[in-house]
């Protein structure tokens, strides 16, 4: 989802996503070598629907925004929050620039 992302900023909340996930991974693992257990991982089909939802929105025609809005979209499924926060930072930017573009036509 990071290298389908056509904005700098969505693939930034994606890469800072990608880091905090390896930094939770790499905590879990120390806490399975402390209890003598040895880390295993397990994916539930709810998880790997969500991926497969993600994997057809990258194999789209979709591009550029549109791209960027459904991979945002699936983001918001896995709760990405700061992926979320792009987009609506993004389309609060968007809409506050149409109504002063229509007040300034006024």
């Amino acid at each position: 989802m990071l290298k389908a992302a056509s904005s700098r900023d969505v693939q930034g909340a994606f890469s800072a996503h990608l880091a905090e996930t390896h930094q939770h991974v790499a905590r879990l693992e120390q806490m399975s070598v402390s209890f003598d257990e040895r880390p295993r991982g397990k994916h539930g089909d709810g998880v790997a629907g969500i991926l497969e939802e993600g994997r057809a929105v990258m194999d789209s025609d979709a591009n550029g925004l549109a791209m960027d809005a459904c991979l945002i979209a699936a983001a918001a499924a896995l709760a990405l929050p700061a992926a979320m926060a792009v987009l609506r930072d993004g389309v609060e930017e968007d809409v506050d620039g149409r109504q002063a573009a229509r007040r300034a036509r006024r």
